[in-house]
């Protein structure tokens, strides 16, 4: 079929530039008096009327400006990652024909492509960015990367304002629905939609619980805000792990030293009092029983290992008083 369509219009794909193809992703297929002045973008001529533009997205505003005298029809479609060049140019010709047959077949030169047929290009592409956002959410949402979920469910309350609520159709705001319900479908995406019935069940169950999409959107919006609150705490609830990986460590590379809470403190700049309850809260036992732990561990280990007597040992691991820590090692046999 892509040959076909090519030996149609007697090109060959040589004559195609991809480099192009792959820096612009908007196809434009004129049908008018001329080749139309769009900054010297990629033009191909089909016929004596038709040609094929390629330009860039952030360009794609001036076609608003087209003068009657230079076009009676366009046909534009955005590039798709999985669509091949030719399906492309032949969706926008096709579309540009259309538009010209249904509208303005003999009516002399006036402008086929109006701004309300432009912007339902426009309005449908933001509806497939909103989309492969929801699908991007569901996955982060499974996963609990809550951070990342309120950065692409931000993303995707900004591309809905774009687009008027009466617009969004069924199948996207079912998708809103299942995520804003949680649904338990550790693959659920796109494709698990596609399924009538399915789609028929949710859609009976968000008419039933939303009166309009405003506030389905609204519920959404506020779902969003829910993982900002998750994000945080469970950022705090990381610092606190962070928190407590540092000072036992410390403890443990500086038990031989003279070691004090306030030494401790200092070192990861935190109180003495949010110190104290760290350690409390991770071990169980207060500074002084948590350091005397740590340098018993290492008294044992040099008493089996080592030929050093006791009171040596009880030097070296920290203890300043031989007797101290005999009486606590007894303890803790």
């Amino acid at each position: 079929m892509e040959n076909d369509f090519f030996s149609m219009f007697n090109i060959s794909e040589q004559e195609i530039d991809l480099e192009a193809v792959s820096r612009n992703n908007v196809v434009v297929v004129s049908n008018g008096s001329g080749i139309l002045e769009l900054n010297n973008m990629l033009g191909l001529r089909f016929s004596d009327s038709t040609y094929l533009y390629l330009i860039p997205e952030n360009k794609i505003q001036e076609l608003k400006n087209i003068e009657e005298k230079d076009v009676r029809a366009l046909g534009v479609v955005f590039m798709k990652p999985c669509s091949t060049f030719a399906e492309v140019i032949q969706e926008a010709y096709l579309l540009s024909w259309k538009f010209f047959n249904s509208n303005f077949g003999d009516s002399g030169n006036s402008p086929i492509f109006f701004e309300k047929e432009f912007d339902c290009v426009l309005e449908n592409k933001t509806i497939s960015e909103i989309n492969n956002k929801i699908e991007e959410l569901i996955y982060l949402r499974n996963r609990n990367l809550y951070k990342q979920v309120f950065k692409v469910g931000s993303e995707t309350l900004a591309l809905l304002e774009e687009v008027p609520e009466e617009n969004l159709g069924i199948d996207l705001l079912s998708k809103l629905y299942c995520v804003i319900t949680k649904r338990e479908h550790s693959d659920l995406s796109l494709s698990s939609l596609t399924n009538i019935s399915e789609k028929e069940a949710i859609y009976e169950k968000l008419i039933s619980e939303y009166k309009n999409a405003h506030d389905l959107i609204y519920s959404f919006r506020k779902f969003i805000n829910c993982f900002c609150d998750k994000a945080n705490s469970y950022q705090n609830e990381s610092n606190v792990k962070s928190n407590e990986a540092k000072i036992i460590e410390i403890m443990q590379e500086n038990y031989m030293d003279n070691l004090n809470l306030s030494k401790v403190s200092r070192a990861v700049e935190l109180s003495n009092s949010y110190v104290a309850k760290l350690i409390k809260d991770h071990t169980g036992e207060n500074f002084t029983d948590c350091l005397n732990e740590i340098r018993l561990k290492n008294a044992e280990n040099l008493l089996k290992n080592t030929e050093m007597s006791v009171n040596d040992i009880s030097y070296y691991v920290g203890f300043n008083y031989p007797s101290y820590f005999r009486r606590i090692f007894k303890k803790k046999e």
